[in-house]
């Protein structure tokens, strides 16, 4: 009798140290990963990761050209359809070229033409054989003394007419000229090389300052 007594306040006694145990026991912390950024090589070592970023940066900067100028946009999109099969990226641009011609003296405009034609004659029979009538244009019924390379040459002419009582205007005479351009990134530096060759008429080509040079 006494046994079973001492087996059953064992018992009791191992299930109350159960279930303080089960209260006071330490509770073990786990936190949690932070999740990938999807932007960040997390997959990739830092080592390989700069060894791709370097690469990336050797391919733009021998790969970039720019072509051109073409004297039309039909040319211009004949090497871009040739082009498209060895091109990773292709930007367009046009542009205005603006040249200096020279230095033009010349009369305002008249009322009409026929008050053009008696300011030519009285000119002409000043000694001033150079003037020429405009008969169309924004300058119409105006008289030209001659378009000169030479600002001098261009003031001399100037100050004769005044002399004479004529009034003469002196300008820079410019001509524009609209040309295109083709950035292109290519992924094949011979098949690049082969196109520049083969192709009639031929296109000059530099290669990109850092700031023209296209993104991937």
């Amino acid at each position: 009798m006494n046994a079973l007594r001492s087996i059953c306040l064992l018992l009791i006694t191992a299930n109350i140290v159960l279930v303080f145990w089960q209260f006071w026991r330490p509770i073990e912390t786990q936190y949690a990963k932070p999740a990938a950024d999807p932007d960040s090589p997390s997959l990739i070592l830092h080592q390989e990761y700069l060894q791709l970023e370097n690469a990336k940066q050797r391919l733009a900067a021998n790969a970039c050209w720019i072509l051109g100028p073409f004297s039309s946009e039909k040319q211009m999109q004949e090497a871009w359809q040739s082009l498209e099969y060895i091109a990773l990226d292709m930007q367009s641009s046009k542009n205005i070229k603006v040249t200096p011609e020279g230095y033009q003296v010349s009369i305002p405009p008249s009322i009409n033409e026929t008050e053009a034609r008696i300011l030519l004659e009285s000119m002409l029979a000043s000694g001033i054989d150079s003037a020429r009538l405009i008969s169309d244009g924004s300058s119409k019924n105006a008289l030209t003394l001659g378009i000169f390379s030479s600002l001098i040459d261009a003031q001399k002419k100037q100050k004769l007419a005044q002399a004479l009582g004529f009034e003469a205007i002196l300008t820079s005479v410019q001509s524009e000229k609209t040309q295109w351009q083709i950035v292109a990134t290519v992924r094949n530096q011979a098949g690049f090389k082969q196109w520049q060759a083969e192709l009639i008429p031929r296109v000059p080509a530099q290669p990109c300052l850092p700031e023209n040079q296209v993104s991937q």
